[in-house]
């Protein structure tokens, strides 16, 4: 049962990320088409922070709000489907020890985070927090309330947005966890280049 749940999430996990690529294929491709496809992601996370701030000025974070996003998403795979597929087949065909490896370190996170939430401060104000996205626009003087609520964090948007449909109260096995296995596959190339004692450029 609990692998099956990991399962899940790493199909979420792979339509966030796709979705993700698709909006920031949009961005760059204003730029040129010279672009990787952690850069689409990673921009695609920034891009959707930024209509996610905006929205949540004027209205609550609902189901509108990530059937948007990911509309977008899907219109920027389309869009841009030529570039985003020759980077993909690229990225599958450099090296399938590096690809097993990335894989094996999403299904261990996703099998990690498909553990109970109980880490204190989600209680004391961050599922509070993301049920008042979910419920209103940005409220001016929250924090009297409470004053943790104050604490604003843009993870709350994303929570807030994931927090829909079959993942309704389910959100904290998503996006910690997602962001944690994007990091590692991310840098996960840079590492075994270091390792393997490469020419690797400064960045590594």
């Amino acid at each position: 049962m609990l692998l099956l749940f990991s399962l899940e999430i790493c199909f979420t996990w792979a339509v966030i990320a796709l979705t993700l690529i698709g909006i920031g294929s949009i961005v760059l491709a204003r730029f040129g088409a010279d672009y990787s496809l952690f850069d689409a992601f990673w921009m695609g996370l920034a891009a959707s922070l930024a209509l996610l701030e905006i929205w949540n000025l004027l209205l609550p974070i609902t189901s509108l709000t990530t059937v948007l996003l990911f509309c977008v998403g899907l219109l920027g795979l389309l869009a841009n489907r030529s570039v985003i597929f020759s980077r993909l087949k690229t990225t599958l065909q450099s090296s399938p020890v590096l690809n097993l490896l990335a894989v094996a370190i999403v299904l261990f996170i996703a099998f990690r985070s498909a553990g109970p939430c109980d880490y204190y401060d989600t209680g004391l104000y961050g599922a509070p927090a993301v049920r008042w996205i979910q419920t209103y626009p940005a409220v001016p003087g929250l924090a009297n309330l409470n004053g943790r609520l104050g604490f604003n964090n843009s993870v709350f948007l994303f929570v807030a947005a994931l927090q829909q449909g079959v993942w309704r109260g389910l959100a904290h096995h998503l996006f910690t966890g997602f962001m944690m296995a994007a990091l590692c596959v991310t840098i996960l190339p840079a590492c075994l280049r270091v390792a393997a004692k490469f020419s690797a450029p400064p960045a590594d």
